[in-house]
Order: C-alpha cells, then structure tokens, then sequence
C-alpha cells in the first residue's frame, strides 16, 4: 500500500517545504516511507476551497493498477501467484489484492 502525505498552505506565512520536513522526520521515526507528496494552496474563500478539496478527493482515488485489469486477469488466469502479479505491477501485495477484491477480478479468471 502506498503512503501520500498531504500537504496544504492557506497562507503566506506557511511553508510546505517545513511540513514536507515535519512529515518526513515523523516517517523516518515511524519507519515509515511516504510514497507521494499531494501539496495545495487554498485561499480563504469557501468556494475556492471547496473546488479544490473535490479535484484532490479525485485524484486520491486512482489507483496505479487502473487500467491494468486484463493484465491481472491473464496473469491470474496462466497461475501466477499474487505476490509475483504484485512485483510485476510494480505495487504491494495487499494493494494488489485490495485491487483484485474491489474490481473482482478473481470472478473472471
């Protein structure tokens, strides 16, 4: 599964190269690695904001197997094992299984 660390200024007074930092000493203390970094700058009007908030829950939403479907399916097909399906699709295996589950794609192999 992939970590994305959100990032967001409203202001001029706020940096997101220093929470970019904070997110990334706390990572390091986690032992965590983060995958991506999804930054914005809202301003202080509501509609703005709220135009923004919606294209950033969009684009969280992707996944890097979309579109990769028929793929998996023949490889599920031919035998391979997930965790081989998971290095060639170049993710985890438990995302690739989350994938498999929410397209169902076992059904069709």
């Amino acid at each position: 599964m992939q970590t994305a660390a959100y990032l967001r200024v409203s202001t001029n007074a706020q940096d997101l190269n220093a929470q970019k930092l904070a997110v990334l000493e706390f990572a390091c203390k986690e032992n965590m690695h983060v995958d991506d970094f999804i930054e914005t700058t809202l301003s202080s009007r509501r509609d703005r904001q709220r135009e923004e908030l919606q294209a950033l829950k969009g684009s969280l939403g992707r996944s890097k197997l979309e579109g990769r479907e028929h793929e998996i399916e023949l490889l599920l097909s031919k035998g391979v094992s997930k965790a081989s399906i998971a290095k060639i699709t170049d993710v985890s295996r438990s995302n690739l299984l989350h994938f498999i589950r929410t397209c169902q794609l076992e059904l069709h192999a």
